[in-house]
């Protein structure tokens, strides 16, 4: 590890208070290029303010500390709770379609061993409890469904799995989990 002592400490605040004095230089000579520019409707200089220079400094300094990304906050972006399908049935039916309240997701092929999410980001006008879920499910000319009522939670997924058989002796059906 490194040792400090007070030569490495003052060597330290000597750059950074050089930095700052260029800091200062910098503003200072941007804004009289600013004002010098200007048709003299709008005066303004930073040597005429009340306000000492290095205050931009604390100022840049506690704007970068307070600055955010937009995800950084999540209280302020909203949230939606979204669906996973998950296939495991063992007839090797493909899942082809999802349907609940305000949603209609058609035209899918969810294998057996796979999955799809869907974000439900169209708002949930039914409600988030107990809401129908229909699995429309086929092989080769054959099709079926299944439905199951769920609960929904806004920013969180919901797993829905089908699962059973039909074509061996010992076969309950399909059934969702």
């Amino acid at each position: 590890m490194f040792k400090k002592n007070k030569h490495d400490t003052d060597n330290l605040w000597i750059n950074f208070k050089a930095n700052i004095e260029k800091f200062e230089n910098r503003i200072e000579n941007e804004l009289k290029l600013i004002n010098m520019n200007q048709n003299k409707v709008f005066n303004f200089s930073i040597s005429n303010t009340r306000i000492p220079k290095w205050s931009f400094v604390f100022l840049a300094i506690a704007l970068s500390f307070t600055a955010c990304k937009e995800d950084c906050d999540s209280n302020n972006t909203e949230q939606y709770p979204s669906l996973t399908v998950v296939n495991q049935n063992s007839d090797n039916w493909y899942i082809s379609s999802v349907k609940l309240v305000g949603y209609e997701f058609n035209n899918l092929n969810i294998t057996v061993g796979n999955s799809q999410t869907f974000l439900l980001n169209n708002g949930m006008s039914g409600g988030l409890d107990e809401i129908n879920t229909i699995i429309y499910f086929k092989r080769t000319t054959q099709s079926s469904s299944e439905s199951k009522a769920l609960d929904f939670n806004n920013g969180a997924t919901t797993v829905i799995t089908l699962k059973g058989c039909i074509s061996a002796e010992g076969c309950n059906g399909f059934y969702l989990e």
